[in-house]
């Protein structure tokens, strides 16, 4: 998780995180003022990126809070009904890779109720969009047949 190294000049704490996780998550926890990620209820989205790196830190160190901000901005995004999609704010809908990597991580953290609309975004695509994108990542294995 972290090494504290003590060297001359004070303590040191590595963290193995990525950087960029690691700017969004402390910005969530220390940006209070300006609301970068705790607005009451979202008003808009943060970027994936964002929310991603946000959730996956804030389950790995156990901040409930961000973690439950983290899902509340994914579920403007991944509505559970019908009525929620329709008075949805409309969005710039994340790109298509977005939401194969929100149906991977869905079952990591424990949050399966955004898959569905997830899925639903990905089966709306043009099939010669979703083909590359599912041959080229590690998402599933994707067999050309010929016959």
């Amino acid at each position: 998780m972290f090494t504290l190294n003590a060297g001359a000049q004070g303590a040191v704490l590595e963290l193995e995180d990525s950087i960029v996780d690691l700017s969004y998550f402390l910005k969530a926890l220390h940006d209070t003022e300006r609301g970068f990620f705790l607005q009451a209820k979202p008003t808009h989205v943060a970027p994936f990126a964002v929310v991603e790196g946000i959730l996956r830190l804030s389950d790995k160190y156990n901040v409930q809070g961000l973690r439950k901000r983290a899902i509340e901005h994914l579920s403007v995004l991944y509505p559970t009904t019908l009525r929620a999609w329709d008075r949805a704010p409309k969005l710039e809908a994340p790109h298509i890779s977005d939401h194969l990597e929100v149906i991977r991580f869905a079952e990591d953290f424990d949050i399966p109720w955004i898959q569905p609309m997830a899925i639903y975004q990905v089966v709306s695509q043009p099939l010669d969009t979703v083909f590359p994108l599912l041959q080229n990542s590690n998402f599933c294995v994707v067999q050309t047949v010929h016959p």
